[in-house]
Order: C-alpha cells, then structure tokens, then sequence
C-alpha cells in the first residue's frame, strides 16, 4: 500500500493518498519511525502503516518500541507496528513493551504477557492473571522482579514463567543466571541456568559475595568459600579474599593462598589482604612488554614483578631497564637540539645515575619478595612494599 500526503492548495489540512487515490483528511500529520505515521483529525487520534489504516478515535498515540500504546477514555491498549489491535484499551497505565513481552496495570495490579501469544487478548482480560503489586526490570531485560505485598519473587520473560516465587524479603542478580535471595533474614542463591531453577545454595548465610567461578560466603562473622572448581570451606575463616582465579584467607594470623586446582601455596604470617594477587604462573611474554619513556616505567616493572614473582625472567626484565630504557632516554637527550652539547653530557650523566640506582631498587625488591614466597622471610609485610610503586 503506497501512502501519500499531500497539502491542501485551498482551505487547511492535509490530503491522504492511499495508491495514487484520496483516501481522507486530516488535520494534523506526525512521522514517528519510517513509514509509520499519528494522524489527528476531529481532536482524534489514528495510526497509518504500509499495512494498515487505523481509523480516528483515540485521544494519545505514543510509540512504544516496534508498537503503539494508545489512549482511549482513559484507559489504554497496545497496537501492533502493522496497526492492528493487539491489546484492548483496559489498562490504567500506558503499556510497558519490551521485546516480545508486556507489563499491564489493570486495577492496580500488574501483569506480565507474551505479545506473541495466541491467547493474548482472553490472558489479558482474565482478571486472575494480574497479581502483582509492583515490579522493576533486571538490566539485561531478561528477569522482572515482581512483588506480592511485602514479598519479591522473579519472573523470567525468555522461559514466559515465575521462577522464583514471592516468598523472599528480598531479591537481587547475583550474575546472569543467578540470585542472592533472602528469607527470614537469611542469603541463598538460587540458579537458574538449568532446565529447571534449582537452591544453589540454601538460606543459612549472611552474606553472599560472587566470585568468577563461585561464592565467598559469611556466617557469624566468619568466612567461607563456595566454588565449583574449589574445595567448598566451612564458614571458619576471619577474613576471605578472591583475585585472579585465586582465594587469599586469613585465620588466627595466618596468611593462605589457594590457587585455581585447591592447591595450598602460601601459608604465611604476611599481609596478603590488600594487594591485588595477580597468577603467579602467569603465561605473558617478556617480550610483550613495551616500556613508554615518558611513562612511569618503575611503577610497571614493580607491579609486573608482583604478577611474575615465580617467573625467573623477571631478572630480565629489570636488566631490560639499564640496556633499553637508558638508552632511549638517552637518545631523546641527544636529538633534543635545544640543549648544548654540555648540558646533553650533564643530563646524560644524571640519567645514568638515576637509572643505575633504579634498577638496584628493582634488583632489592625483587630479592625481598623473593625471600617471602621461599618462606626465609615471614615478617616483611608486603603493603610496606607495595609502597615503593610510587617511585
């Protein structure tokens, strides 16, 4: 169907053309998406697609993704973007859309509904389908927490069900197929990535914290670790940390680390809590590493020995610094054509200085951590350190 408007030469409006024949008039003519038009005439309101012609008898029109949602003595209804009536106007409130689902309020309870449906309108005007006080929608627009009185439950808009009931004082997403739920003041996770949603882990925590690959979990102010590729703990740790596919923990002033396979690799009296443990088995090339002169260079190459301190190429690194970085530097001083050749052999000399005691630096820090992870040192505390990044 070939849709034309054409402005009135005599008198106001404007002519509709529907295949080269006039159709209507109308006083008003608004483009809201390619080829889908609001006419008003008479202070009504109609849509026109390339598929259909709906006439003139609401009073809004608002588009609402690939829809309309429209207005009619105050109720309103959901037309599809082939202007054909989908939804009759029965709801208080314009219609939520998404996809291919819908969110009605109907007496003050909300709905949830599958646009593709073939029962849509009789699900629409069963009363006994609208059973929601309030709701909000997950950012993934996949989930809609809905919420019956002062209890939250979940509804999933890809399998078209409520899978979890509200029965829950509290719910929220933990990751994409799962939720930290509470009852009676109590954490859980529920999983919803099988067939069926299914209690991960059951009501008895008081607090929940994701990792990658599983849970930190807490209860009577102790700590524990929930996690498929680790061994699970009891909640008898006094604090539990995740980094990089590793677990840091401490208890009664002890230091351990488990790596990704549950091994335990350290178990030492250092603080581990409050730096980042980066892999110590880390597969990075030396090779790969591309030091900026006008960076701050020192700062990557402690940090790097912090990731590397299993690795004995570190050394070649710290070598990479005096062969490589004072000799670009160097170069820079030299193609300066600002300075005089003196002040060139003044600034060099002070580079040269500078760097050399840097890389002693790097050497002695290199050492230290070293003495730490072969158990020769347990009273050097690692933030104490840490703070010769700034340099």
């Amino acid at each position: 169907m070939k849709i034309e408007f054409k402005k009135r030469l005599i008198g106001k409006g404007i002519l509709m053309y529907v295949d080269g024949k006039l159709y209507d008039k109308y006083d008003y003519v608004n483009m809201v998406s390619m080829n889908d038009y609001f006419v008003l005439k008479n202070n009504k309101y109609g849509i026109v697609t390339p598929e259909n012609i709906t006439p003139c008898e609401y009073d809004t029109c608002q588009l609402s993704g690939e829809n309309f949602t429209v207005e009619k003595d105050g109720k309103w209804g959901l037309i599809s973007n082939c202007a054909e009536d989908l939804i009759p106007c029965v709801a208080d409130q314009p219609i939520f859309t998404y996809a291919t689902y819908c969110i009605i309020e109907k007496n003050g309870k909300y709905g949830i509904f599958n646009l593709n449906s073939t029962d849509l309108v009789s699900n629409v005007e069963n009363d006994s389908n609208f059973k929601y006080d309030t709701y909000s929608v997950s950012k993934n627009k996949r989930y809609v927490f809905v919420k019956k009185g002062k209890k939250i439950g979940v509804y999933d808009i890809s399998r078209d069900m409520e899978i979890i009931a509200c029965e829950n004082e509290d719910a929220s997403l933990l990751s994409h197929d799962c939720f930290d739920v509470v009852k009676d003041g109590k954490h859980g996770v529920i999983d919803n990535g099988d067939i069926f949603p299914h209690l991960r882990l059951d009501y008895s925590y008081d607090e929940i914290t994701p990792t990658e690959t599983g849970y930190i979990v807490k209860q009577n102010n102790k700590y524990g670790i929930k996690d498929s590729n680790h061994s699970n703990t009891n909640c008898d740790y006094e604090q539990v940390k995740y980094s990089h596919g590793y677990y840091i923990t401490k208890r009664k002033g002890y230091y351990t680390v488990f790596n990704p396979d549950s091994e335990q690799i350290i178990h030492k009296k250092i603080n581990l809590m409050d730096i980042d443990l980066f892999p110590f088995f880390n597969k990075s090339r030396i090779e790969d590493i591309d030091f900026d002169p006008k960076g701050n260079d020192f700062t990557q190459v402690s940090k790097y020995i912090i990731k590397h301190i299993k690795d004995t190429r570190i050394l070649a690194i710290i070598n990479k610094l005096d062969a490589d970085l004072t000799t670009r530097y160097i170069n820079l001083v030299n193609d300066d054509e600002t300075l005089a050749e003196n002040d060139k052999h003044d600034k060099i000399a002070r580079l040269k200085r500078w760097y050399s005691n840097k890389k002693n630096f790097l050497q002695n820090y290199y050492d230290e951590l070293n003495l730490i992870y072969q158990g020769q040192n347990d009273s050097l505390d690692l933030m104490k350190t840490g703070t010769r990044f700034d340099y």
